[in-house]
């Protein structure tokens, strides 16, 4: 495939699909005021990104969609360090497995550290070259629970207000956020390990503004949460993944939370909810003198417990009795708005 393209024109976003036979042509100025470079990685050929390097040099932000790959490429480790005020770098799917790889990309994003603000990455820094992101604002790291995460230890982030993670060891995790500063605003945190409440403590004792949070519970950390929904204000949003959970309890000490909170989303066991759904309407009713909730609750199937068909009849009874239940709340005005779909919402943006 060619691009072609004339003087007359000139480029602010541009996207470089998943092909070998895609090249550039033409007057190449027209690329010097991209702002938005998004590519597959893996199927573009290197000597591209090294040309754009060139020309290019006021991109704000960089996209590569990679998948496993462990030969250094020259042209992404030029086009990012070239940047005059690169404000977001996203590194989506799998990255590569060897270190000097990654080595070469974290010194690249070091001579862009005055200008980043956002980063998203997939595998355990081998470098310090976070802490040479004092601008950062937004934060998105995920890679295997097994990675060495010792570069990540005692990182100070101090304009942090985002943080997505995901297979971080707690103990990075408490680090990181003890070490923001107190700006941080919204907190995911997805397939952690189990610390006895110590990250929930590290959070309400470090993140006095904290707006959104989601995270997994278990029946141990009850106490550290309630703390937390004493101490976090300024709470509105609230996601918890509790398969395990005494439901009961947890929706009791949702009362501890400030008038802010209004905002949930609950996952579970459907058979849990069938269970509960007499607590459910006791915290409703106890909602009925503060904002009117937006109410997301997504119901997922035990494996291996029941036959299919029988699983799908219980989930569809389980579905309508929920729907009523909420349906009536609706009503009256003690909720706002409410999904049991599972579908239509991602993490926060339900809640914008």
């Amino acid at each position: 495939m060619k691009l072609f393209i004339n003087s007359e024109t000139k480029f602010v976003s541009l996207f470089i699909p998943k092909t070998n036979f895609c090249h550039i042509s033409g007057d190449e100025h027209c690329f010097s005021e991209i702002e938005y470079l998004g590519c597959d990685y893996n199927d573009i050929n290197s000597n591209i990104l090294e040309r754009l390097a060139i020309i290019s040099t006021s991109i704000k932000v960089l996209g590569f969609n990679y998948k496993y790959n462990d030969t250094i490429s020259h042209g992404i480790v030029k086009l990012i360090e070239v940047q005059k005020n690169l404000k977001g770098i996203n590194f989506v799917s799998t990255m590569p497995r060897n270190k000097p790889y990654r080595k070469a990309l974290e010194e690249s994003i070091i001579k862009c550290a005055d200008t980043v603000q956002y980063l998203k990455i997939s595998w355990s820094p081998v470098t310090k070259f976070l802490s040479y992101l004092v601008n950062l604002v937004r934060l998105e790291i995920k890679s295997t629970c097994d990675s060495d995460w010792n570069h990540l230890i005692n990182v100070s982030l101090p304009c942090l207000k985002f943080l997505k993670a995901q297979n971080i060891p707690p103990i990075v995790l408490e680090n990181l956020i003890e070490n923001t500063k107190g700006y941080l605003i919204e907190i995911i945190i997805l397939y952690r390990i189990e610390d006895d409440g110590k990250l929930i403590r590290k959070i309400y004792q470090n993140c006095p503004n904290l707006n959104y949070l989601k995270l997994k519970l278990s029946n141990n950390e009850f106490l550290e949460f309630k703390n937390l929904l004493i101490n976090c204000q300024f709470l509105i949003g609230l996601e918890i993944i509790g398969y395990t959970i005494d439901w009961d309890n947890l929706l009791e000490l949702l009362k501890f939370s400030s008038i802010s909170l209004f905002k949930f989303k609950f996952t579970a066991y459907f058979d849990i909810w069938e269970d509960n759904l007499k607590h459910l309407k006791l915290f409703l009713d106890n909602w009925n003198d503060r904002h009117s909730m937006l109410l997301h609750i997504t119901t997922a199937i035990r494996f291996l417990t029941l036959r299919p068909r029988r699983q799908q009849q219980q989930q569809h009874v389980l579905r309508q009795r929920l729907k009523e239940l909420l349906q009536e709340y609706k009503v009256k005005s003690i909720i706002k708005d409410y999904n049991i779909d599972g579908f239509g919402f991602k993490e926060f943006e339900w809640n914008k």
